[in-house]
C-alpha cells in the first residue's frame, strides 16, 4: 500500500513539519496505483483524489491503514 503525505497547512507564519496536524494522509492500495498509473513515477494530487485514496488526519492513519490492507 501507499501513503502520501500532503502538508497541507497554508499559514507560513505557524508552519510547522513537525506538527502532525498540519498534515493530510491518503492511503491507497498498490494494486490500485499498479492498475491505473503502470509505468507513473510521479503523480498529482489531483490525479491522486481521481483514484479515490482513504484521505485522513494523522490520528486517522492507523484506521485508514488498516481498511486498504483488508481490501488488498
Amino acid at each position: 500500500m501507499y501513503v502520501f503525505c500532503l502538508l497541507c497547512h497554508q499559514d507560513k507564519q505557524t508552519l510547522d513539519p513537525l506538527d502532525l496536524d498540519q498534515w493530510t494522509f491518503y492511503v491507497l492500495p498498490t494494486r490500485v496505483l499498479d492498475a491505473r498509473c503502470p509505468v507513473q513515477k510521479t503523480i498529482r494530487l489531483s490525479s491522486l483524489r481521481r483514484l479515490s485514496p482513504l484521505e485522513t488526519d494523522f490520528t486517522g492513519l492507523p484506521k485508514a491503514v488498516a481498511i486498504c490492507a483488508d481490501d488488498m
